[in-house]
């Protein structure tokens, strides 16, 4: 029998670092090359959830049994393996993991967000989906933090330790977990209006 890191290897990393057979090696591949060519798209992700409105759940956000907020980057890699794609700004000390993976059929960009190599946020963004395929995840959303899924419209979902989770609709369907107590809460509100570039 498997242990459990060789499990949680093979679905994050042999399962999803493949496409039509070949390794994706570019941003351009895994489509999300505009959105890393700076910082902004994440650190105003963070501004914006400032601004929402809260929606309290009594159900703890999580997002795995293995990792949690604040866990070390050399930590979760002996867990999910070799990233598609890292990327990182020394400035700022932010570090960026992408993986692309399969949920139950469907093509994910799973990214794994860390600030002095701890983890602060994840993100998966759902590359292709109908109108139902869409509304049934948020719907599974709803009922796993008992909301309803019109709060994820413009609201931040918190939980008891102040996590929260962000669902944007700008085209593809992007769930986010972030960790308000990370010390990037305060990077992102003096981020200053102009790009920086991510690498």
């Amino acid at each position: 029998m498997k242990n459990i890191a060789t499990q949680f290897r093979e679905f994050f990393s042999a399962m999803g670092s493949k496409k039509n057979g070949q390794e994706i090696h570019s941003l351009e591949n895994a489509g999300v090359s505009e959105k890393f060519n700076s910082l902004d798209s994440f650190i105003f992700l963070w501004k914006d959830c400032l601004k929402k409105m809260s929606v309290h759940t009594n159900d703890d956000i999580s997002f795995s049994q293995y990792f949690t907020f604040g866990s070390d980057m050399n930590y979760i890699r002996k867990f999910v393996g070799k990233p598609v794609y890292a990327m990182g700004n020394h400035e700022l000390n932010i570090s960026i993991l992408l993986y692309t993976v399969k949920i139950k059929g469907h093509n994910v960009n799973f990214e794994l967000h860390f600030y002095d190599r701890k983890l602060f946020c994840i993100n998966y963004t759902y590359n292709h989906l109908t109108s139902q395929e869409r509304a049934d995840i948020i719907q599974s959303l709803s009922e796993k933090y008992h909301v309803s899924s019109k709060d994820f419209k413009n609201s931040i979902i918190v939980d008891n330790y102040g996590n929260g989770l962000v669902i944007e609709e700008k085209g593809r369907l992007s769930i986010n977990y972030l960790s308000p107590n990370s010390n990037v809460r305060y990077l992102a509100e003096a981020y200053p209006r102009y790009s920086k570039k991510a690498i």
